[in-house]
């Protein structure tokens, strides 16, 4: 090992402090090794300039400094500045402030009831366009949106099927249809807020019927979704069948929390059953719960509801009826129909809140205001809990016998 003097401006001089060298270069040929140590730091200038500077705990390149060739750092590399190469090795944490686009190029793939791709370099923003999956909801319930015309454009635009202000009852004839033959357990329709003008019946099916799967019809709320009648006189609004066949199923359809509007249209007496706002035939037996809730009938000329042949198990709830030209609730042959919780308000001259003909009719807790007449009990079954308020009529025509009335306040 050698030590070498060092040039102090004027000679080469080896400085020591105690015996020991504070400034000097060292030469260890054995392992190619330059050492150079000063107590106080060493610069390295070139043309007067520093290009780097040390001291026993840093590091420092000064300017721009180029390096070439491989530069390895054992430990942390602080560095103040821009660092810049062709190339880094190695992890790098932190973020890049900028990128121009990824070395890697990603697939982005869309499943479910939509299904697209797309593929992202970072370069730029990416547009997928999709394609709708008609089986996507195969297997499971689902849900399809429809829109009034006069809707909002927020409703309009999450909206799968969006009406025309004319003969609404095609779009929403379109999604049952879908619902009923494209899944395996049927599902629901949610109309929006707004008017619906229908010029003829929307047909809905309660249970699996000849291969249909139930569909559920669900507003957005009484006074909010409204169901218009319009035009010539074609039948009820709503027409539910079962075409005869048997069904054990339970809760086979919802519908509700909408508003219809007979809209006063005049009928005759051979019109009596075709200008109801809900006709319910089943054709056969229908063992099942049923449900009709809150919904708002007003100005029908003949039944809100108007129940045929044997529909069993139907529980009607929470709805309102106002101003009818005739009986609000007409049970001709259903049995075990439970009416509860509803409210029948009429002019005081022709309106009649039910009229029960069917077998078992179960009426509690409702409230009968200012009608011709309360109930017509024509068959054996249930009043109780329920108010009567300024009825020209209480309840008439006990005809059938055997019925259990109870616990009701007559004013």
């Amino acid at each position: 090992m050698a030590t070498q003097k060092i040039w102090n401006g004027s000679e080469w001089v080896e400085l020591k402090q105690n015996g020991t060298a504070v400034v000097g270069i060292e030469i260890d040929a054995t392992d190619q090794k330059l050492k150079v140590y000063n107590e106080k730091g060493i610069k390295l200038d070139v043309n007067n300039t520093t290009i780097a500077s040390m001291n026993d705990t840093t590091f420092s390149i000064h300017g721009d400094t180029l390096i070439t060739g491989e530069a390895t750092v054992q430990g942390e590399l602080n560095v103040s500045g821009d660092v810049k190469a062709s190339r880094f090795f190695g992890d790098l944490t932190g973020n890049s402030a900028t990128a121009t686009k990824l070395e890697t190029t990603r697939q982005i793939e869309l499943t479910g009831a939509v299904t697209g791709t797309g593929y992202f370099d970072g370069s730029g923003n990416i547009s997928i366009s999709t394609t709708s999956n008609n089986n996507a909801s195969k297997g499971r319930t689902s849900t399809l949106i429809v829109a009034a015309s006069n809707a909002s454009e927020k409703s309009k635009d999450g909206a799968d099927y969006v009406c025309s202000g004319q003969n609404d009852q095609i779009q929403i004839q379109e999604a049952i249809n879908y619902l009923s033959q494209n899944t395996e357990s049927g599902g629901a329709i949610f109309l929006t807020e707004g008017i619906y003008k229908i010029s003829g019946a929307i047909r809905l099916y309660p249970s699996y019927t000849n291969g249909s799967k139930p569909v559920q019809i669900i507003g957005a709320g009484m006074g909010v979704t409204t169901l218009r009648r319009w035009g010539a006189q074609f039948g009820p609004l709503i027409d539910i069948t079962s075409d005869g066949w048997e069904s054990t199923d339970s809760l086979n359809y919802l519908i509700g929390n909408f508003s219809i509007d007979g809209m006063n249209i005049f009928y005759t007496s051979a019109q009596y059953p075709n200008l109801a706002g809900i006709t319910i035939a089943a054709g056969g037996t229908m063992h099942s719960t049923q449900l009709i809730e809150k919904i708002q009938f007003l100005n029908h000329q003949m039944a809100g509801i108007y129940i045929n042949e044997s529909s069993q198990g139907l529980i009607i709830k929470d709805c309102h009826f106002a101003n009818a030209g005739s009986t609000m609730i007409y049970n001709v042959s259903g049995a075990e129909v439970t009416i509860r919780d509803c409210f029948f308000r009429g002019t005081g001259m022709v309106d009649n809140g039910i009229a029960a003909e069917g077998e078992r009719t179960i009426i509690d807790r409702c409230l009968f205001k200012n009608l011709a007449t309360g109930v017509k009990m024509m068959s054996a079954g249930r009043i109780t809990n329920c108010d009567f308020i300024q009825n020209t009529k209480t309840i008439d025509d006990l005809s059938g016998g055997g019925s259990l009335i109870s616990n009701n306040y007559i004013q």
